[in-house]
């Protein structure tokens, strides 16, 4: 993987990483809820007890789209949700309007993510972009040896997006992206039900790897 990909995906927030003015509604608390099963789901079955680095601040649409477009061009996080609406086991009515609506208004800026609201069963080291990218960005040699010496653990960091959901509150979209390695990383939309009170994946769809 190359570095311009860590720092393209691990720009620093400036003025948007703020917490949401007021925001502590169901939404906020289902979006937590969400991230959880995504983050337990990829990794507690084989984390062996390695922490999981985590980006405290949610990726901005932008850098999605970026991201995708050095691997697809021309495309973007947009049109690929639009993709999913073909998808009749899980789109119903205006299930894939509302869904790529709330998305794309969440994501325009990026948001701080709190360590004391989300409690996956995973562990998870907090960490500022800035803190990870000053691994890749002043090291010189293999700056995974150092990042893994660092942190004491093989799973590389994560990232996501802000959740988009339907208006019902029982479909959800993420986007995560995961770096382990030079050639080990990889952006994912992650499409959730909620089922008896439970999230759970419906599907994956991977954008890019590397």
């Amino acid at each position: 993987m190359k570095y311009s990909l860590l720092l393209l995906s691990l720009t620093a927030c400036v003025v948007g990483c703020t917490r949401p003015p007021g925001q502590v509604d169901i939404s906020s608390a289902e979006e937590y809820h969400v991230i959880a099963t995504v983050i337990d789901s990829l990794y507690r079955p084989s984390h062996q007890g390695a922490p999981l680095i985590f980006i405290d601040s949610t990726i901005v649409q932008s850098s999605v789209d970026s991201t995708i477009k050095m691997f697809k061009r021309g495309d973007s996080a947009s049109n690929y949700l639009d993709l999913f609406a073909t998808d009749s086991s899980f789109f119903e009515g205006r299930d894939s309007v509302e869904l790529r609506r709330d998305f794309d208004s969440k994501n325009r800026q990026r948001w701080i993510l709190f360590a004391d609201s989300l409690r996956p069963k995973t562990q998870l080291i907090f960490q500022t972009s800035d803190q990870v990218n000053s691994v890749f960005a002043l090291t010189t040699g293999n700056s995974w040896a150092v990042f893994r010496d660092k942190y004491h653990t093989n799973l590389g960091f994560m990232e996501v997006s802000r959740v988009g959901f339907n208006s019902k509150l029982n479909k959800a979209v993420v986007y995560v992206e995961r770096y382990a390695g030079y050639e080990n990383a990889e952006g994912t939309f992650v499409f959730l039900l909620k089922l008896n009170g439970q999230w759970i994946i419906h599907r994956q769809y991977m954008k890019w790897i590397s």
